[in-house]
Order: C-alpha cells, then structure tokens, then sequence
C-alpha cells in the first residue's frame, strides 16, 4: 500500500477497493510503513566540516573558470560523477569515472552556465554537501560533493525536474 500510495500516486479509496480494506485502513498501513522505512534507514546528515566547504568552493571556482587543473588537483584518482536528467533534459548516460575525464566534463559544464544570470544557492544534499544552479529564476540542477581526505569522490548532479521539484519538500535532518 505504501508503495502504491507514495510511488505511484494511487489514492487510497482504489487501493482499498483492490485489497478488500478500509481507505482508513489502508492509510494506517501505509503511514507504518513509511516510518519502518525511515526507521531503518541509515542517518548520515552531518554538518560539512570547513575543510569539505572550502574543497566546494573551490571546485565550484575552478568549474566556472574551466580550470582543468584546478579540478585534476581537487579529484580523488578514483572520482565519478553520476548524474540523472530524466525524460526532458540532457545528462551523461554512464557514469564518468576517473579525475581526468571528470575534471574535462565538470569543465564543459561551467562553460554552459553564463555566471550574469546563473545563481548557485549552497544546500545540503542527501548529507552531502551542495549547490543548487538556477537561470533566471528556474532551477536547472543539484549537485552533491562527497568529499573525504581533502578530495572530492563523488559528484552527483540530477536535473530531472520531477526531482528538482522535490527540493520544495521540508526534510527531517535528524
């Protein structure tokens, strides 16, 4: 029930109809699930020390100026980005793995953004720190850093919009 109600937005009066229950009770068993779910999940939000905030901030300058070395300097060997456009906007299909070829794409990337009308609002992302990129007043994408030892490891981007608009949601930070 829980999946049905909050995936894939079926209202409670058609799941009760199809499992033989009350829509009351099928909320109830929807909201016990829901908390098993939050219960069971790992808790990792932790304020960013200084040393993760200024390697961001750095990325993020050496981004906008496309300063490959920069970026190649601030990558751990091993670093990858995924990134999520979903149906309507562009983004990298695989997994770009390794500070080379990560450094290049992040890059590319600053060169798209024309810094007159972007605005980057820092925010914590999934525990991570990060940045939220809009242009003119419309979100465009969130990009998460995880940074361990002074490196960043992992970027995640997602400019799926069904996601951006997820954003809008108050979250519990415990």
């Amino acid at each position: 029930m829980f999946v049905l109600a909050d995936v894939f937005d079926v209202p409670f009066k058609e799941i009760a109809e199809t499992v033989g229950k009350s829509p009351d009770a099928c909320r109830q068993l929807a909201s016990r699930a829901r908390r098993r779910v939050h219960d069971a999940r790992p808790q990792r939000y932790s304020p960013p020390d200084d040393e993760a905030a200024r390697v961001v901030a750095e990325m993020l300058a050496a981004t906008t100026a496309g300063d490959i070395d920069g970026l190649v300097r601030l990558l751990a060997e091993d670093a990858v980005l995924v990134s999520d456009g979903g149906a309507h906007k562009r983004a990298a299909r695989y997994p770009i793995k390794g500070r080379d070829r990560l450094a290049r794409f992040l890059a590319n990337i600053g060169k798209r953004y024309d810094t007159a009308h972007a605005t980057l609002e820092p925010v914590a992302l999934n525990g991570e720190l990060g940045i939220v990129i809009s242009l003119h007043g419309q979100r465009e994408a969130a990009i998460s850093f995880e940074v361990e030892d002074g490196l960043v490891r992992e970027v995640h981007i997602i400019a799926a919009d069904d996601k951006l608009a997820a954003l809008d949601r108050p979250v519990d930070m415990v």
